[in-house]
């Protein structure tokens, strides 16, 4: 027979009812502490629902977003089968043309102007080094239309006039002789572009030695920032003529079935 050790007064567990344990269920005498038990109970579930519900809603933005950055993606190849599709081999060789035509005489324009300008502030200045600050102290200014920028553009215009011409009347020995002089102005471009390049990497880790140590460089001629930004531009303008030239050419023998 199994005892029970209790004390006066006390039930013993196994003759506990379950309406006894009702005991400990708080009740409106106790507002506090069934305040606590419903925020519990009915809190918490609610809670997790909440961080479910608006976990499965970033996932379906996060999931949109992936979808519409492929659509966006698959755009541009589309847009090119459906313009490769629609049109021929000869209108997509005049617009490209038409394109690095603009596109080089304007940076040819570009490239002129910032030219000019170094040109004329070395020629009165020769102390002087190329920044905005140095361009106000001179005489010496930005006007848009100069003699060496208009031969620039006149010429380049000119050239690809008689490129056209001659693909169109099919005069090779025109033909040949733009195409000889346009490949000397490409290469020209290549190798100005390749050398300034050089130089602007030279100054672009000597302005950052500078910053990070100025005690080491106490007394260098360190260039001015502007005038790295502006040989990185030039840089950049012989480039793009470099690349743009022979676009040109092969544009225009296709364009006018040459």
């Amino acid at each position: 027979m199994v005892r029970f050790k209790t004390r006066a007064g006390a039930t013993p567990p196994n003759l506990r009812t379950p309406y006894a344990q009702l005991d400990h269920l708080p009740t409106l005498w106790d507002p506090e502490d069934l305040f606590s038990h419903l925020a519990l109970w009915a809190g918490a579930p609610a809670i997790a629902v909440a961080i479910l519900v608006r976990l499965l809603g970033l996932y379906n933005s996060a999931k949109g977003w992936i979808g519409f950055g492929k659509s966006a993606a698959r755009v541009p190849g589309v847009v090119h089968e459906k313009f490769h599709k629609g049109t021929s081999e000869q209108q997509r060789a005049k617009m490209r043309l038409l394109l690095y035509s603009v596109l080089s005489v304007a940076f040819s324009y570009v490239l002129a102007e910032i030219i000019t300008v170094i040109v004329q502030l070395g020629e009165t200045h020769p102390d002087a080094t190329w920044s905005v600050n140095a361009l106000k102290a001179t005489a010496v200014t930005l006007t848009p239309w100069p003699s060496p920028v208009v031969w620039t553009v006149v010429i380049e215009v000119a050239g690809i006039g008689l490129l056209g011409i001659a693909c169109i009347a099919e005069l090779p020995g025109l033909r040949k002789l733009v195409a000889f002089w346009g490949g000397v102005a490409c290469a020209l471009a290549w190798a100005a572009g390749a050398l300034l390049g050089l130089s602007t990497a030279l100054m672009t880790l000597e302005v950052l030695f500078q910053k990070a140590s100025p005690s080491a460089t106490n007394g260098l001629n360190i260039p001015p920032v502007s005038f790295v930004v502006t040989a990185a531009v030039t840089v950049g303008l012989c480039l793009g003529l470099a690349r743009f030239l022979p676009e040109i050419r092969q544009a225009s023998g296709k364009a006018f079935g040459s």
